[in-house]
């Protein structure tokens, strides 16, 4: 068995602990060799670069290696044309172990062809409940409503701030429990997913909803961002609907009704243009 020694290397250390004896080298520094070691790299058509090379030792994808989770940051580095290791029968198998500790858990679609990391996805479907990038948010739409105008319909609109306030609330509570609670029991539709009248009973019955709506998107929030919630698998009780559908449910629904109650203030001549 050929044997190629770095100095002092926490990655090596790292090696170790699964396959004593080889270790991986970094192409930035030069490995001190002792007389019994012949260094092989992938540019050696040799029969373990034959027998290994169409597994992780070609990085083709630079950027998924990340050497802040390893102590050895030299020998993993985004601009690593290469990984320089030993000759031995383990090679590969320690080559693949360390990546998949350096790498985040991903997300295939399809034949494999797209992947995304599965954290990103789910910072992205919590930052959506609430983001305001391509619009105002449901804070933003609500705030400063006078009292005053939150029950009155203006002309040609059916509903006034309060309905479609109560409307956002209800069907945010509805489509969260549903993902997460088989004994949920949807309101009637459409009737139970709208206000009895179209005016607060009070200014306490007005804070009430705003809150619960926040409350329940933060809670949804949280559900997608936990790794134990499954985006993806159908949701048991339902009739084909996933995690990853409801989340985005919720926002395209919420961001619709932002954008009435917006014009319902405009018409009402107390949206703050500036």
């Amino acid at each position: 068995m050929y044997r190629a020694l770095d100095r002092d290397d926490g990655l090596s250390q790292l090696c170790d602990q699964f396959a004593p004896g080889p270790r991986l080298v970094s192409p930035r520094r030069s490995p001190i060799i002792s007389h019994k070691t012949r260094p092989t790299t992938l540019s050696n058509r040799n029969s373990l670069s034959n027998r290994i090379a169409s597994k992780s030792l070609k990085i083709k994808d630079r950027h998924q290696f990340y050497p802040k989770l390893l102590s050895g940051a030299a020998s993993l580095v985004p601009s690593s044309p290469y990984i320089r290791l030993s000759c031995c029968t383990s090679a590969a198998k320690i080559v693949d172990l360390t990546a998949s500790l350096a790498r985040p858990k991903m997300i295939s679609e399809g034949e494999g062809i797209r992947e995304m990391d599965e954290k990103a996805l789910r910072d992205y479907l919590r930052r959506s409940l609430g983001w305001h990038e391509a619009h105002v948010d449901w804070k933003g739409a609500l705030k400063d409503f006078p009292e005053k105008d939150r029950g009155t319909r203006p002309k040609g609109c059916p509903h006034s701030g309060w309905e479609l306030l109560e409307h956002m609330r209800i069907a945010t509570e509805d489509i969260f429990e549903f993902s997460r609670d088989a004994k949920h029991a949807s309101p009637d539709w459409p009737v139970g997913y709208w206000p009895t009248s179209p005016a607060p009973p009070s200014t306490a019955a007005w804070d009430k909803s705003v809150k619960e709506l926040e409350r329940n998107l933060e809670e949804m929030g949280k559900f997608v961002e936990n790794p134990k919630t499954d985006l993806f698998a159908k949701i048991p009780h339902g009739s084909g609907q996933t995690v990853l559908r409801e989340a985005m449910l919720i926002a395209d629904h919420n961001a619709y009704h932002i954008g009435q109650i917006v014009l319902v203030r405009r018409l009402l001549g107390c949206w703050p243009e500036t």
